[in-house]
């Protein structure tokens, strides 16, 4: 396919010329990353799809990172460079310029990180492709060691947490085609790309891999109390984005992932089945970033309920939940800063839902201890009459289960030994004692049985004959001995 030097739409679609593709602002944020910011820049610099805009943030770096990001972007109008005073966090600093972003697709740009030059032209075909719009892609990545040799082929948990509701792209004249994109890359990434709508754990790249819809991370935009806000972005857009949209996984290496000792999050390569992140972050982080997802759909419940259709919204809490595993689920419900989540924002809930919908979810998520202390210190150490029936109930209910689960066991041994009983039964065989009356075989000689229903037979016909000779002698006699009854007179 030719480029076309006004639109990078395939030659020869009828919509070329009548539209452009859309604009993908690629946000890299760097702190104290003088060493790997530049071969990052040259790899946006280097993107085979022309619509894009760049905007370089330095996050207060004491290094020599300023001089190297003003060497490498040059004198491309494509790039802005933003100098912050001090480092607030990759988050912060994205929350704290995103409305500096014109484009319609964003990605994050790790500073320590590169995109291959085909990263951008294969995000946007598939947003542009699938059968039904998401909230953001991901691809896979190749992890190199920080003087750029491999480590690894593909991200290990790439995929991992949930089966996909569709796979593939729109056929190849039912889509919109970009001109990057050859026929044969078209179809290669139809293959390798799944569309997700549910899902448990972290199953996208790392970092720099995603790359989402600008409207998306509108809706889940906030300026937080304090500026600074000291958490990696992917962590946080990647659920919140998932859950109100959904994401596409291309299983292709787009990007490279760099490890090299001190990055904020892994500690080294990928491997499966072994955690790879830092000891802080999988046991106490991935609690406190739950937690602060919830509490922002709390606190703006009423906006999300209006986004997110039926039982969306608590679909949305149960994700979060679901992130952690059971051991830690368990935990985290039980924290005394986490039933704060739900005290605080009790009268906010009772708003946008109503009391008896938002009793019917917490007691779904709680015990009835923590439901109870919620409803008490929500409603001012009191707990109101018209609920204090429902939680009798709802404490009840483990009591009520026991004993159901014990009758359970009960009827079943029943039902076994009853059952036990009629084998025994139905297979009895004749005594040695019966054998001796009827002669069957001598005592001291081997006796070999028929089988029960044969031996049964054999015992009870003579018997019946003689009940029945018996019988019709009776009647017999009783006839004889009866007088005739008298006819009336005429």
């Amino acid at each position: 396919m030719v480029q076309s030097p006004t639109t990078s739409w395939a030659a020869g679609e009828s919509y070329s010329g009548i539209f452009n593709p859309p604009l993908v602002s690629l946000v890299l944020i760097n702190w104290n990353y003088a060493r790997y910011v530049g071969a990052a820049i040259d790899s946006i610099k280097s993107q085979d799809y022309p619509f894009l805009e760049a905007i370089v943030v330095d996050n207060g770096s004491t290094d020599a990172s300023r001089d190297v990001i003003a060497k490498h972007v040059g004198e491309d109008e494509r790039f802005r460079i933003v100098h912050l005073g001090d480092n607030i966090g990759q988050l912060g600093a994205f929350l704290d310029i995103f409305n500096l972003i014109r484009g319609e697709f964003v990605t994050i740009v790790d500073a320590d990180d590169v995109l291959f030059s085909n990263f951008l032209s294969f995000h946007v075909q598939v947003h542009l492709a699938l059968p039904r719009s998401i909230a953001m892609t991901s691809s896979n990545v190749v992890e190199m060691t920080a003087d750029a040799r491999a480590l690894t082929g593909g991200y290990a948990t790439f995929g991992w947490g949930g089966e996909p509701i569709s796979r593939g792209l729109r056929p190849p004249d039912a889509a919109l085609r970009l001109s990057t994109i050859s026929n044969v890359d078209y179809l290669q990434l139809a293959r390798s790309t799944s569309t997700h709508l549910s899902s448990s754990g972290w199953i996208w790249g790392p970092g720099t891999a995603n790359m989402y819809r600008r409207s998306m991370l509108a809706l889940v935009h906030q300026q937080p109390k304090d500026r600074t806000y000291l958490r990696a972005a992917d962590s946080y857009l990647n659920h919140l984005c998932h859950v109100l949209g959904g994401s596409a996984l291309i299983d292709r290496q787009l990007s490279a992932y760099r490890v090299h000792g001190v990055n904020y999050f892994a500690e080294r390569e990928s491997l499966h089945k072994l955690r790879n992140g830092r000891l802080e972050f999988t046991r106490a982080r991935g609690q406190e970033e739950s937690r602060e997802l919830i509490w922002l759909l709390f606190r703006r419940a009423k906006h999300f309920e209006e986004i997110l259709s039926g039982r969306g919204f608590w679909h949305a809490v149960d994700h979060f939940l679901e992130n952690l595993s059971e051991g830690k689920k368990r935990k985290f419900l039980t924290d005394s800063h986490s039933l704060e989540l739900f005290i605080h924002n009790y009268e906010i809930l009772c708003q946008v839902f109503g009391e008896t919908d938002l009793f019917a979810n917490l007691r779904r998520i709680l015990i009835p201890r923590d439901l109870r202390a919620v409803i008490r210190e929500a409603h001012g150490g009191r707990i109101p009459p018209r609920l204090r029936l429902e939680l009798l109930r709802e404490e009840g209910k483990p009591v009520r289960a026991a004993v159901e689960k014990a009758l359970m066991r009960a009827v079943k041994k029943t039902k076994k030994a009853v059952k036990n009983t009629k084998k025994i039964v139905a297979g009895k065989r004749p005594t040695a004692r019966k054998q001796k009356k009827r002669h069957l075989a001598p005592e001291d000689s081997p006796v070999e049985f028929e089988p029960a229903a044969a031996v049964a037979k054999t015992v009870t016909a003579p018997r019946r004959k003689e009940q029945q000779r018996a019988t019709e002698e009776t009647q017999v006699e009783t006839t004889k001995n009866t007088p005739a009854k008298r006819r009336p007179a005429e």
